[in-house]
This record gives structure tokens, sequence and C-alpha cells, in this order.
């Protein structure tokens, strides 16, 4: 925890973003690097009954930080992603509940 999802990119490029990111948004977020997990989610978009494009997204599940911190990581994201594609790329911060997250069986 904090996990960050990632579709609409190919493997190789998510890849590449997550390289070295666990210690920046560490910092960020104020957490181990360690508590990150990165999951890439293959996906397929449809737009008027046909496969489209796209674009990137991005999804944050965590326990909710401030405003500065959310600021950040969107910003941090947009600029990794501009470096490695030209897509379109959106955020999505998801806090969660901590009574409703489990580990091995206990809330936090």
């Amino acid at each position: 925890m904090p996990h960050i999802r990632v579709r609409g990119a190919e493997k190789e490029k998510v890849r590449d973003f997550t390289a070295g990111l666990a210690d920046e948004l560490g910092i960020i977020a104020e957490c181990p690097a360690d508590w990150f997990t990165f999951e890439y989610v293959e996906t397929t978009f449809f737009f008027d009954g046909k496969e489209d494009d796209g674009l990137v997204f991005i999804e944050v599940l965590w326990f909710d930080r401030n405003s500065e911190a959310r600021d950040k990581i969107a910003a941090l994201f947009t600029e990794r992603w501009k470096k490695i594609t030209d897509k379109i790329v959106t955020i999505v911060f998801n806090p969660l509940i901590e009574n409703m997250y489990y580990e091995d069986g206990v809330h936090f």
C-alpha cells in the first residue's frame, strides 16, 4: 500500500515508468518505498463500437494524503509519461478507508 495501477499503455512502457519511481513517491507520500506496489492492467478501449487507443490511465489506491501530495504525484506521473508517450494521461486517486483495508486478515 499504496497501490498504483496502470492501463492503456504497453507493458514495457509501464516497466520503464516504474523504474526508480517508488523512491520518489516515498518522499512525497512520506512512507517507505517498499510500501508501493505497481500493477500493469492489460485492457482494451472501445469507442462507438470499435477498438480505440484510449488513454493512459493511472489509478492510485491509498490512505489519502493531502492535496499537495496528490498534486505533486500527479505532476510527477504526467512528466514521466510525457517522456515515454504522447498519449493523454489521466490520474485518479481513490482513497481507502483504513478499517476496511485488511492485510493477512487484520485491518489497519
